[in-house]
């Protein structure tokens, strides 16, 4: 018989996850606890659709690193927040808090923990979906981003346009987005997002689980959402390196 794990941290790429869920069945109890240390809007799906009783912890954190030919290096380090997916086992949740404290992380469970957590994880899906898109398309590192006025604009502009979007499911605060998306980018200043990692890795990108998820609800709620759209398609266009680098720019351009 296979070994049963109890625990499992997932810190993958999110388009992993079906693959990985798929896996795990065999390797996991039916009552076993994971915890999701990714990216992106509806990551938990692939694991809370198995017929299984597993418990999904998210976390949403602010860590910034950079891959290099050695492996991942952590640069800076934030806040780490927990939330509870499909359960309401406090103890579990503490299990989670008090292993990632034991590690050196600045782990925390929001006092909102049960009535809406989803508000934290949104508002790092929309810090990602400024951030990424815009270092990838630029270049430039996360503090640079925010010392230009064309792109603080943009920012903002994106902002809006999801906060619009949200708007039947919840109200996310424009002031918080946006003081979010700053303090991230001071503290990861000199990063590299990861997204533009990923690009000049040659490797594939989370954008369909960040502007691209804002965009299927946008579709959905039927709500436009033209800066989203383009957002995706350049990052697409770049990641399949399908048009001249020079034609993207020229559409980024469009936005400012």
């Amino acid at each position: 018989d296979k070994y049963k794990f109890k625990r499992c941290i997932v810190a993958t790429k999110a388009y992993n996850n079906q693959v990985l869920a798929d896996y795990l069945v065999d390797y996991m109890d039916d009552d076993s606890s994971i915890l999701l240390f990714q990216n992106g809007i509806d990551v938990e799906k692939p694991f809370t659709e198995k017929e299984k009783d597993w418990k999904i912890t998210r976390a949403v954190s602010s860590i910034g690193a950079f891959r290099d030919e050695k492996g991942v290096t952590e640069t800076a380090i934030g806040e780490t927040k927990l939330g509870v997916i499909n359960y309401t086992d406090i103890e579990e949740i503490e299990q989670w808090k008090t292993l990632l404290l034991s590690i050196g992380l600045k782990a925390l469970i929001p006092e909102d923990l049960n009535k809406n957590f989803a508000y934290h994880y949104y508002l790092k899906a929309i810090v990602n979906s400024t951030i990424n898109p815009i270092g990838s398309i630029t270049k430039l590192k996360n503090g640079d981003i925010i010392k230009d006025k064309q792109l603080l604009d943009l920012i903002e502009r994106i902002v809006d346009e999801i906060i619009a979007i949200l708007a039947s499911m919840m109200t996310i605060s424009r002031s918080d987005a946006l003081e979010t998306i700053y303090e991230i980018a001071r503290t990861t200043s000199d990063n590299k997002c990861s997204m533009l990692q990923d690009l000049e890795k040659g490797v594939k990108t989370e954008i369909d689980y960040l502007n691209g998820k804002f965009l299927e609800i946008s579709k959905r709620e039927n709500v436009a959402a033209p800066i989203n759209s383009k957002l995706v398609s350049i990052i697409k266009t770049l990641s399949d390196k399908s048009e001249p680098e020079e034609l993207t720019i020229l559409e980024f351009k469009s936005l400012l």
